[in-house]
């Protein structure tokens, strides 16, 4: 009685429960009373159906929930350009997770809801903007101050060997302290225009080939669930052609402004 007058149960109730004689007693008075007094009874006298602790439980789902895409195609394939995130010495988000899980992942994602994808800088970019899965990253950008201005450093930067050097700026990553990141910008480029860059830069194109329409070149870690304005450099470089590591996209001056308006008041940690 004591233990179940402490579930919340009345001590009339407890004690009607203890004096019955048997379930097939017990049922014809539970009946007769309210329907919540009954679906109560039987929740507390009904077996646990699982020890499994949350976070148990947690994986479970997460595997079931894999187990349901996995009829479908690849939507979206890890590119090259962007598996440099995985280098212990790349400037910028070092992803740990294994490539498979997190292409894998990418993927569950996408077939969860394939309308999520947002417009980018140009018809072959797209946005696949998700909740932060990633464990410890944090955010790329940071606001400037006038405490931490002095910390900036400056260099010319090649992202690849083929790109021409940009001037960029930067805080080194040990000198601001950077928030966690809550979400994730999956940028994607279009198959056509992976192929396309490929043979423009002497790459493999047999290697850029694949039956995935979409393909996974950048992953930021950041704050908000939209785009964050691509870098007025990035832009330049972009207009400077395929051959030159851009994508051939013309400046637009109104989102050069707006690039330019974000930057000048805050920057990368690398």
């Amino acid at each position: 009685v004591e233990c179940m007058f402490r579930r919340g149960l009345t001590a009339g109730l407890c004690i009607g429960i203890c004096t019955a004689f048997s379930p097939s007693a017990l049922l014809p008075r539970l009946q007769s009373t309210n329907r919540l007094v009954v679906g109560s009874v039987f929740l507390l006298l009904s077996p646990r159906t699982s020890s499994l602790s949350p976070s148990v439980t947690t994986t479970t789902m997460n595997s079931n929930t894999l187990r349901e895409s996995e009829g479908k195609p690849r939507a979206l394939r890890l590119e090259n350009f962007a598996k440099r995130q995985w280098d212990p010495e790349y400037k910028g988000l070092v992803i740990q997770m294994p490539m498979q899980e997190l292409e894998a992942k990418v993927n569950q994602l996408y077939w969860e809801n394939p309308d999520a994808l947002q417009d980018g800088y140009a018809p072959f970019c797209k946005h696949l903007f998700v909740p932060c899965f990633l464990e410890g990253a944090r955010a790329e950008a940071v606001p400037i101050t006038e405490e931490n201005k002095g910390k900036m450093l400056s260099e010319y930067q090649a992202r690849t060997e083929q790109e021409l050097p940009v001037l960029v700026r930067w805080f080194p990553v040990s000198s601001v302290e950077a928030p966690v990141a809550t979400h994730l910008d999956l940028i994607l480029y279009s198959r056509e225009q992976i192929l396309k860059e490929s043979e423009a830069m002497g790459r493999d194109i047999e290697e850029a080939k694949d039956e995935s329409p979409w393909g996974l070149i950048s992953i930021k870690a950041q704050l908000v669930d939209y785009e964050i304005p691509m870098t007025p450099i990035t832009m330049l470089r972009n207009a400077l052609g395929k051959e030159y590591g851009g994508s051939g996209v013309e400046v637009v001056k109104d989102k050069y402004q707006q690039s330019v308006e974000y930057w000048n008041k805050h920057a990368v940690i690398l």
